[in-house]
């Protein structure tokens, strides 16, 4: 449940930035490159090389703690590129999404093993991976997630808004 939605979180977060390519890179005048830095290559960085020392800290202190914390990190950083003005400014907050969102497979994968048998485990651990996006959109379908989404205002979608743009 609670794994699924914060999976589901993740997921969004790392392809919500491939939709807004185009207008990003208007605004921010951003060069072929610099979005392929921003996409991939930082973001796949940070994930990696924090991925192994966060999986230590779930080792060692309560990996419900470590998924909280990386999953407020890395909205926290997910928010703070919506409002970035620059190239450096939004390379360093793409930095900070991978390591926050670097907490969630160790510390999942360390709950998933306490919670099924030896012998059930590779299931879990596949509908966590790859059923988990399918899985979740079919609870809101069904309404058996504990999570409701509010209907989207229709209006919304004639405004032009650009989140990534500073208010004067």
């Amino acid at each position: 449940g609670v794994l699924t939605v914060v999976y589901v979180f993740s997921f969004i977060d790392r392809q919500i930035f491939s939709l807004l390519v185009g207008p990003l890179r208007r605004d921010l005048n951003l060069t072929d490159t610099q979005v392929s830095l921003l996409m991939g290559f930082t973001f796949a960085v940070f994930y990696t090389c924090f991925g192994v020392p966060i999986g230590r800290l779930a080792d060692s202190y309560s990996r419900r703690w470590v998924i909280a914390i990386g999953l407020v990190l890395w909205s926290a950083f997910t928010t703070g590129c919506g409002l970035a003005g620059t190239f450096t400014q939004l390379l360093i907050l793409r930095m900070g999404v991978g390591v926050g969102e670097a907490a969630l497979s160790p510390a999942a994968y360390s709950l998933i093993t306490d919670c099924f048998p030896r012998e059930r485990l590779a299931t879990a651990i596949i509908r966590r991976d790859r059923r988990a996006p399918d899985q979740f959109a079919g609870e809101l379908e069904d309404g058996r997630s504990a999570v409701h989404l509010p209907c989207p205002n229709r209006r919304l979608n004639a405004l032009s808004l650009k989140p990534w743009c500073r208010l004067p």
